[in-house]
């Protein structure tokens, strides 16, 4: 299933300093953040990455990153610029309270939670252009292929070996709930606290800010 992976969204906040050797191993990569934001959050920026099947770069990324929450796996047969503009929507959410927050959909700890709290339109807006997402399971001997059909979010979980080797079972579909009134307990942030210039560091993926996901307002990020 690797080979037909088309992009992978990586977080520079829980890769620290090794987000470096990606772009080195991976010229074919944008950040999400324009502007000014760009470069003053770039440290903890997600980045948009081509996959190129069988390559030291998805080598490295499978055998140093895979369990560490480095990423997610997506399959969409969109150029690589409309993509990136679909996932800039989803950098910032507008809280009922009026508050802006970072949206870390990116993370898998985040997105394995989240999506099951989303109603049947936020599903079909967020999934947009894309066939299927495959991130970590808790246990990342793991991996959890994630997709939309007739409006209703179906998962499967995938031995790791199984992903690798492309050796995978026919996909016995679960359907996911939308509970968004008793979501999911969680371990880490959905969100990070906007800083109120974007000149000032966002704060680190494990500074979790929000326990309960609100039904967010999408918002084009700078």
């Amino acid at each position: 299933m690797l080979s037909q992976i088309t992009y992978i969204l990586l977080d520079a906040a829980r890769m620290g300093n090794t987000i470096d050797e990606a772009k080195e191993l991976n010229p074919a990569f944008d950040s999400l953040y324009r502007g000014r934001s760009e470069e003053s959050l770039a440290v903890v920026a997600p980045y948009l990455f081509l996959f190129q099947h069988k390559t030291e770069f998805i080598n490295w990324y499978m055998e140093k990153g895979w369990g560490d929450s480095w990423g997610i796996l997506i399959k969409s047969s969109y150029p690589f610029d409309e993509l990136h503009k679909h996932f800039r929507k989803f950098l910032i959410v507008g809280t009922e309270d009026n508050q802006q927050l970072y949206f870390r959909f990116y993370d898998p700890r985040v997105l394995r939670i989240f999506l099951p709290t989303c109603d049947t339109a936020q599903l079909r807006e967020f999934f947009g252009p894309i066939e299927y997402f495959i991130m970590e399971d808790a246990d990342k001997e793991f991996a959890i292929k994630c997709w939309l059909q007739n409006g209703i979010l179906h998962s499967q979980k995938i031995k790791l070996a199984d992903l690798i080797s492309g050796n995978i079972p026919a996909p016995v579909p679960t359907p996911q709930s939308h509970d968004t009134q008793n979501p999911p307990q969680h371990t880490g942030g959905f969100f990070d606290r906007k800083p109120a210039s974007t000149d000032q560091p966002a704060p680190t993926a494990s500074e979790p800010e929000v326990k309960k996901p609100p039904k967010p307002k999408w918002n084009m990020f700078d």
